[in-house]
């Protein structure tokens, strides 16, 4: 075969073609000897998780792979209610013991037969051929999921809980270690390919709030990030911290964010500049900005020079206006957000006005942007996602 071309060009084919959940990489390692060397450097290049358990997986494969394998460029996760985060076959006593639980990743329309081919991939199995000397410790890896499980399936405890404060503080303690084992399976994952991840889609259920550089390594090539955070203890309250925003992305130029908004000494939109100091393309929610550009201080994107700017308003009628009230009207909009000084042809920013945020849109739908942006499509910056196709640029 590689008289026929070059191991080079094969490479680039193949990291071309490894651009879904991951089931490419697995099957071409499986057609030859000449394919599975190949295609080694690429086979980990684009990954899906969907789980929790499939986030502690992944995690402990990692550490097992060659340097050269370790190479994620694109990567999805989605981590639900950790507590209702179980199987179908739950009930299966052989299910933590065994690798046979797909990757369930999915998609919007546009992206189905690809994503169909993903739910039957299995990180575990990506990398269990006879001739890879990193296969996985069954025993290790058991033992990992184990303690995770006397956290996710305490049942009893959680039916006691409603009657018992005592048991109710004991639930509390149990989900928020079980929170953090897979907190920190994220962050050894998302460490381990802080040097090459470049498109990264995250939607993050904790069972408290998690402030952004507790779920976040510094991330020094990422040029894209869509991130939905939120959390599920009804007594929870938006983290807090005094420290302010660390430089987590400094080569990101997109950002798309929803969930709650971290309290920090400054505001998010004004703590961007740190965050994302390139950054381009930003969509957001309305309310990260409600509690900004008071008189006192600066316009909240007076900072940044964004090229286009999606701002989510709250969800109305599709047939109505979109809201004209002195915040939301176009004139009020852009000297809020960005003052006076905005209207030079060096900054202008394109604004788009879409209703409904993305805290509103499945897993399915954030799947398939996922899969649509690292095929070189648009995702969620694309107008066929927006809902009143309103826009301006700001100006004189």
């Amino acid at each position: 075969m590689s008289a026929i071309l070059p191991p080079e060009i094969w490479g680039h084919i193949f990291s071309l073609a490894c651009r879904d959940g991951g089931q490419t990489g697995r099957s071409l390692s499986l057609v030859s000897r000449d394919f599975h060397s190949y295609s080694a450097r690429v086979k980990y290049q684009s990954i899906t998780l969907t789980t929790s358990r499939e986030i502690l997986r992944f995690s402990t494969l990692l550490p097992r792979l060659q340097e050269h394998q370790r190479r994620v460029k694109f990567l999805f996760v989605h981590c639900p209610n950790i507590y209702l985060d179980v199987p179908e076959d739950e009930d299966d006593e052989d299910y933590v013991q065994s690798p046979q639980n797909s990757m369930s990743a999915s998609s919007s329309s546009s992206s189905t037969d690809s994503m169909e081919s993903t739910r039957s991939t299995n990180v575990m199995e990506l990398d269990d051929s006879d001739d890879s000397p990193e296969a996985i410790d069954n025993d290790e890896y058991r033992e990992l999921i184990q303690e995770a499980d006397t956290f996710l399936n305490n049942s009893d405890d959680v039916e006691m809980a409603e009657d018992n404060d005592t048991h109710t503080s004991q639930f509390h303690e149990e989900m928020i270690a079980a929170d953090e084992i897979v907190t920190d399976a994220l962050h050894s994952i998302l460490s381990a390919n802080a040097s090459t991840l470049e498109i990264l889609s995250i939607r993050w259920t904790s069972f408290h709030p998690r402030l952004m550089d507790q779920l976040f390594p510094q991330l020094p090539v990422l040029k894209e990030l869509c991130l939905l955070r939120s959390f599920s203890a009804d007594e929870a309250i938006e983290p807090a911290s005094n420290d302010p925003m660390p430089p987590l992305f400094p080569s990101l130029r997109r950002f798309h964010i929803g969930g709650y908004v971290e309290q920090r000494s400054l505001s998010f939109s004004q703590s961007l500049a740190t965050l994302t100091p390139n950054l381009e393309y930003l969509r957001i929610p309305h309310y990260f900005f409600l509690h900004d550009g008071n008189e006192d201080e600066e316009p909240p994107l007076s900072k940044v020079s964004l090229k286009k700017l999606i701002l989510e308003l709250p969800a109305h009628d599709p047939t109505a206006d979109i809201p004209t009230s002195a915040i939301w009207s176009h004139n009020s909009l852009r000297l809020h957000l960005f003052g006076q000084g905005h209207s030079s042809p060096k900054i202008a920013t394109k604004v788009e006005l879409i209703s409904g945020t993305a805290v509103n849109d499945d897993v399915d739908t954030w799947a398939g942007q996922w899969l649509d942006r690292i095929s070189g499509g648009e995702g969620c910056w694309n107008r066929v996602h927006d809902q009143t196709g309103l826009e301006f640029s700001p100006g004189p």
